[in-house]
């Protein structure tokens, strides 16, 4: 659940700034999500320091949580232009945010730790989900700023 990812990401992913959980309808504010769109929600955010934080999201649909991805890659584009003038050392860590969908999931993740993140969401989600789906034939993508689309059967 999405709950228990992001505990385990909070748990060993390194952060340089205080990042704290906010209330769902704090975070479908802030992102511009509507509720309807989701089922649950775990986030994180920075003090406003760093660019830092942490969303996971079980969406109503997979249709839902493509459009909570493109809302997470809106999110990205538009910190990392404020920051480029701002604080260009966070442009860095957002250029290399972590933004994951699987079937209903998304993940999107600023730090310093991207590939840990990575791996460890590969691991929770690709690994169990992928026991259970294997024979469904459900694509399985990864979207990285800096890469093209993986997906793993």
């Amino acid at each position: 659940d999405v709950h228990s990812l992001a505990d385990m990401l909070m748990q060993n992913v390194k952060f340089e700034d205080s990042v704290e959980e906010v209330s769902s309808e704090t975070a479908l504010r802030y992102y511009g999500i509507d509720s309807a769109q989701v089922q649950d929600s775990a986030v994180y955010m920075s003090t406003g320091a760093t660019a830092e934080e942490l969303a996971v999201f079980q969406a109503s649909s997979t249709v839902d949580a493509q459009g909570i991805l493109a809302d997470m890659k809106k999110r990205r584009d538009s910190q990392l232009q404020m920051y480029l003038d701002y604080k260009s050392s966070e442009a860095a860590r957002l250029d290399d945010a972590v933004l994951y969908v699987h079937d209903t999931f998304v993940v999107y993740m600023v730090s310093d730790d991207s590939e840990t993140a990575q791996g460890m969401i590969f691991r929770v989600i690709i690994f169990f989900v992928c026991i259970s789906l294997c024979n469904t034939g459900t694509d399985h993508s990864y979207y990285s700023n800096k890469s093209a689309v993986n997906k793993i059967r």
